[in-house]
């Protein structure tokens, strides 16, 4: 351990079923790791080893309800004025999409997208407000969408 090495937390997860809940959402919008090559291959195991992660330490979870494959996220910097305490991401539309080709920098587009998927009442305000960990894990679920 470094120096500046930071105390690791306990997993409420499993890694086995952290990665049988992301392969639902990989085998839902076909996303073949297989398929890759390179800096694609290697941004893309990234993202999902991030989301790995989360899905361990209880930050997200992903499951199916009505046929559909769904992403909550447990709010864990919550604010004092926090309304909420999780965000529910639907599937991803093509109205999500256009949403987010209305804005400019990449940061923009991220935020849209999920804020436009975000079932949530109030999601827009609260993804506003997001901080820290939270953001970070709202930007690596939105790299599966870009």
């Amino acid at each position: 351990m470094g120096k500046y090495s930071l105390k690791k937390k306990e997993n409420i997860l499993s890694e086995e079923n952290a990665v049988g809940q992301v392969m639902m959402l990989l085998e839902r919008y076909d996303i073949d790791l297989d398929s890759m090559e390179g800096k694609e291959l290697k941004a893309m195991e990234q993202t999902v080893d991030n989301i790995v992660s989360g899905v361990m330490k209880g930050a997200l979870e992903i499951f199916e309800e009505n046929g559909e494959v769904k992403v909550r996220q447990n709010i864990q910097n919550l604010s004092e004025k926090a309304t909420v305490k999780e965000l529910v991401y639907r599937e991803c539309k093509g109205s999500d999409h256009i949403a987010m080709k209305k804005e400019g920098n990449e940061q923009s587009k991220m935020l849209s997208l999920m804020s436009s998927m975000c079932e949530t009442n109030g999601g827009f305000a609260v993804i506003e407000q997001l901080r820290s960990s939270d953001l970070k894990y709202l930007e690596y679920l939105s790299l599966l969408f870009l």
